[in-house]
């Protein structure tokens, strides 16, 4: 009787993966209720890059204007 190492392999990946991401859904929680969480971090970010970078122009254009959208897609996202 063979063994199908990759197929095993893939299916342990898989479920460590999707573990993963339900932990890390579940700590966002609480963006539910409080989407200042994530605004006041994306915030502390928009400080932190330079004022030309495309990063800066991401937070203020697209990220810290969709807050409210993103602070709930986020975590149904990651437990999904």
């Amino acid at each position: 009787m063979a063994i199908d190492r990759q197929g095993t392999g893939l299916a342990v990946l898989r479920i460590c993966l999707g573990v993963f991401f339900i932990f890390e859904g579940v700590g966002k929680i609480r963006w539910f209720i409080d989407t200042s969480l994530l605004a006041r971090q994306l915030a502390d970010w928009s400080h932190a890059v330079g004022p030309g970078s495309s990063s800066h122009w991401y937070l203020e254009r697209i990220a810290i204007p969709g807050v409210a959208i993103f602070a709930r897609l986020v975590p149904l996202g990651e437990m999904a």
